[in-house]
C-alpha cells in the first residue's frame, strides 16, 4: 500500500466522536484531535495507548516526517555515505520510534542510493517504544 492510499484509510479509521464517551481524555481537550496535542501542555503525561490518537499523529505528522527524516540523511557527507554502504550489515535502533517515520525515511534515503555507486548493505533495524499498539501503523 502507498503512503497516500495508507493515509486514506486511516481518515476513514478516525473516530472523532469518540472522545465523547472516552474516560482517559487529555485534560483541558474538547475533541479527539485537540486530545492528541493537548497532552503536550500544562503538565499533562504524553501518551499513544489510545488508537484515536495514534491514527491522528500520522494523520498530521508522519508524511512530513519521513520527508524531513530523508532530507536529512540526503545531507550525510559523501565520505559517511560510502562508509554506511560499505559495511556488510548496518544496525539502526530506533529509539521512541512511534510510527516509524525515521525508518520510513532512512528507507526512502537507502532506496535513492542504492546503485552502482552505493551497493546497498544490509540494514537490519530495530524500533523502540514504549507504546506497543504503534505497531499497528507503523
Amino acid at each position: 500500500m502507498t503512503l497516500d492510499g495508507f493515509i486514506k484509510l486511516l481518515h476513514k479509521e478516525v473516530d472523532y466522536d469518540k472522545y465523547k464517551s472516552c474516560a482517559n481524555i487529555t485534560p483541558g481537550a474538547c475533541d479527539c484531535p485537540s486530545c492528541c496535542s493537548e497532552q503536550y501542555f500544562n503538565g499533562n503525561n504524553p501518551t499513544y495507548d489510545c488508537d484515536q490518537k495514534r491514527k491522528i499523529y500520522v494523520l498530521r505528522y508522519l508524511p512530513v516526517h519521513i520527508y524531513e527524516n530523508y532530507q536529512g540523511a540526503l545531507i550525510i557527507p559523501e565520505m559517511m555515505k560510502k562508509t554506511l554502504f560499505s559495511k556488510d550489515i548496518v544496525k539502526v535502533l530506533s529509539l521512541g520510534g512511534g510510527p516509524g517515520s525515521d525508518i520510513a525515511g532512512l528507507k526512502r534515503f537507502i532506496d535513492t542510493l542504492s546503485n552502482e555507486e552505493y551497493q546497498s548493505s544490509k540494514f537490519k533495524i530495530v524500533r523502540l517504544d514504549k507504546e506497543d499498539g504503534w505497531s499497528d501503523v507503523s
